[in-house]
């Protein structure tokens, strides 16, 4: 049995600009130019040449407890289990609109809940260091939501509009790691991975899907996301 906590927290890119037009790319994301605006009550008052910054940011939460079998199949370790995982996906639009500051955030927010199947296996062993790799998929439910918040404290406007939806998603795993053995029933570990996630809502499809003065927003589950990247910690067995 195995129990697995994993997060991202708070990775985020930023972009400052002037306002060149509604259609401009870098203003409708600063990420994707797939949208355009405008975007509810902010955009009545933009004018070129107003400033604005934009704030794309994700945190990802991963809880997991798994059934391995092990030396199964040609040497590998096979398992089944429980998968939850939490994104937080936000763009924030922080803005000098005609001389008035204003703040537009979009937020999308997945709370997946499922099982799936795990295949790893030892590639090469000297001593207490040990090098394998590791594949999991899974099917989730997804309960996604999409909030809408715009703020202009000058002129005291606050305005939130939400949605939520229920989706069938997919999360597929590839990772690489070299671990070395403090004992028999403790390592640490450094590697690789590389997680799919199918089926979410992500934030940069959701800034043309609302409008806080009409009073309504939309979910759309049709995003992707790959994450990746060098991962670290400890694995203890019993």
């Amino acid at each position: 049995m195995a129990f697995t906590f994993r997060y991202i927290d708070s990775w985020e890119s930023k972009f400052r600009g002037t306002f060149a037009g509604f259609a401009d790319p870098k203003f409708s994301s600063g990420i994707r130019s797939n949208a355009t605006l405008p975007i509810g009550g902010l955009a009545p008052g933009f004018m070129p040449g107003d400033t604005f910054e934009n704030t794309y940011s994700t945190d990802l939460y991963d809880f997991a407890l798994d059934v391995i079998h092990a030396r199964g199949f040609c040497g590998c370790n096979f398992g089944m289990g429980f998968h939850s995982l939490v994104l937080n996906d936000r763009l924030n639009l922080l803005a000098n609109a005609s001389g008035v500051d204003a703040s537009h955030l979009t937020k999308a927010k997945n709370k997946l809940f499922g099982a799936r199947l795990s295949a790893d296996g030892l590639l090469w062993s000297c001593g207490p260091l040990l090098m394998g790799g590791r594949g999991r998929i899974g099917i989730y439910y997804n309960d996604a939501t999409h909030t809408i918040r715009e703020f202009a404290p000058a002129v005291n406007i606050f305005s939130v509009a939400e949605a939520a939806e229920e989706q069938v998603s997919f999360v597929g795993e590839l990772s690489l790691a070299t671990a070395c053995a403090f004992s028999c029933n403790c390592n640490g570990f450094v590697g690789y991975e590389v997680m799919f996630l199918e089926g979410i809502a992500i934030a940069p499809d959701h800034y043309n899907n609302g409008n806080v003065i009409a009073g309504f927003a939309t979910v759309d589950t049709s995003g992707a996301m790959i994450a990746h990247g060098v991962s670290a910690g400890v694995n203890i067995y019993w």
